[in-house]
């Protein structure tokens, strides 16, 4: 599976990435359910974790059960989203580094888009 991240913008100190997994061979295809892990490493080696939740402010409410299928042409998504830490009083923290596991897998991917770390979430794949 390949991994992209596309920003999705700001709205009310809210920010959004939108990951796309897509199938690397176009003749196999293979399902994905559930949450993709999501951590952001600072710049003093502080790893967050993004919190599993079905949705959010950038994101409508998705089933984590639903079986999504990828092939060529049809790939799965999830959003990521989080908010600017000055909302809450806190420094936004510089992030060196995002990893994304896509569900029910180890193959941990670094992708070049990152969020502030502040209420970081991860929601479910959807078609």
């Amino acid at each position: 599976v390949e991994i992209t991240a596309k920003g999705r913008g700001a709205a009310m100190s809210h920010h959004g990435i939108t990951l796309t997994f897509s199938i690397a061979n176009p003749a196999q295809a293979c399902t994905l359910h559930g949450y993709p892990g999501l951590d952001e490493t600072t710049d003093t080696g502080e790893v967050i974790h993004a919190e599993r939740t079905p949705g959010g402010y950038m994101a409508q409410d998705a089933d984590p059960e639903a079986t999504v299928v990828v092939k060529s042409g049809h790939p799965a998504q999830a959003v990521a989203e989080s908010v600017a830490c000055g909302v809450f009083g806190k420094p936004d923290l510089k992030v060196v580094k995002t990893q994304v596991t896509p569900p029910n897998s180890t193959d941990t991917r670094t992708v070049d888009t990152s969020l502030d770390t502040c209420n970081l979430k991860i929601h479910p794949v959807t078609a």
